[in-house]
């Protein structure tokens, strides 16, 4: 899912089942990097709490949804 906001940020998400997914589950999202390096790189996921991955943040899925949408 890419979103890019009024404001210029974009921000690339993968949606995942896991509750916490692996670097190699998210290996899209560094994919895309390399086309879009200033693209904000998430995951929403069934974590309970947020943490990074590199440089992808992984957020519980209600939690990324308010951060993109505000």
């Amino acid at each position: 899912l890419i979103i890019e906001k009024p404001n210029g940020k974009i921000y690339a998400i993968e949606i995942k089942s896991s509750v916490s997914p692996s670097f190699t589950h998210l290996r899209g999202l560094k994919s895309f990097q390399e086309i879009c390096p200033k693209a904000i790189l998430c995951c929403a996921c069934l974590t309970s709490k947020s943490y990074k991955i590199e440089d992808i943040t992984i957020y519980p899925w209600r939690e990324l949804f308010n951060i993109v949408l505000r």
